[in-house]
């Protein structure tokens, strides 16, 4: 429970720094859609999703130390 409460917390710190087009973006990539669906669903090349993708994987990964 825990580590479940300091993850909803750290998740939403992470959201928070996020413009409202990055969130809906974070939460479809989150969802399980594919690179090149969330390129279409949002009118950008899959290659600015995937620089998206590793900048949203490297901003979570600092408060986690690792």
């Amino acid at each position: 429970p825990a580590e479940i409460a300091a993850f909803r917390i750290d998740c939403d710190a992470l959201v928070a720094t996020l413009g409202r087009r990055e969130r809906r973006i974070a939460k479809t990539l989150a969802g399980g859609e594919t690179t090149g669906a969330t390129a279409r669903k949002f009118g950008v090349s899959p290659s600015r999703i995937s620089q998206m993708r590793s900048r949203l994987r490297r901003a979570w990964l600092v408060p986690q130390n690792e």
